[in-house]
């Protein structure tokens, strides 16, 4: 049998490593990194992240209804999965809008459909959660609402930033679609919460349940 190396007999102390302090505050990024925003992130690269938010609708849309089948564990988890990957997806988009130039008058409207298209999109998916409702308790529901509003501010950041880019028929055709997009989330938070009126009656229930 090989024998094994010695154990180290002096081990330098925490005091002895040197750490960096904290900034005081976040550096500069300098003009040559800053450079490489051009090439890399487009006004198409940046209207693509919106479509691809629009088909993560469609994936929380279809694990929704699986958890309304057989409302495992699973079914749990890959929801939350999905969710995640769609909320991601979302504040990335609204972070590219944020820095990136004002758009021209085609990409703008290029940007409007894809806008559109998740109105369709997350009609589904709002639609398919008020139709889950009854299944759920009230503790249930009240997480839910409460996961919906963190999203729906979220959403109304990237439509703020949507709001700083984009020009002419482009934007009037995204303020008709966020119209319909608050809409359509805040109907669907109150299925889930209740009106502000209720949502103090709401809660003492869900901590009976708990209880």
């Amino acid at each position: 049998m090989a024998t094994s190396a010695p154990l180290p007999t002096e081990v330098p102390s925490i005091e002895t490593l040197h750490i960096d302090p904290a900034p005081a505050s976040i550096p500069t990024i300098s003009p040559e990194l800053r450079a490489r925003w051009g090439p890399r992130w487009t006004s198409q690269v940046i209207i693509s992240t919106i479509a691809q938010y629009a088909i993560e609708n469609g994936w929380v849309e279809g694990t929704v209804w699986q958890w309304s089948q057989s409302q495992t564990t699973e079914d749990d988890i890959v929801f939350h999965t999905a969710l995640d990957a769609m909320a991601a997806t979302l504040h990335r988009s609204k972070t590219l809008f944020t820095h990136s130039p004002a758009f021209k008058a085609e990409d703008s409207i290029a940007a409007a459909k894809e806008v559109r298209n998740v109105d369709k999109t997350m009609g589904y998916l709002l639609a398919q959660f008020r139709m889950i409702r009854p299944l759920e308790t009230n503790t249930q529901a009240y997480n839910v609402g409460v996961g919906m509003e963190e999203h729906y501010k979220l959403f109304c950041a990237f439509e703020n930033a949507v709001r700083q880019k984009l020009v002419g028929e482009g934007l009037e055709q995204v303020e008709k679609a966020f119209e319909s997009l608050n809409k359509n989330f805040e109907s669907t938070i109150v299925v889930f919460k209740g009106k502000q009126d209720e949502k103090v009656e709401l809660k003492v229930e869900v901590q009976q349940e708990i209880a």
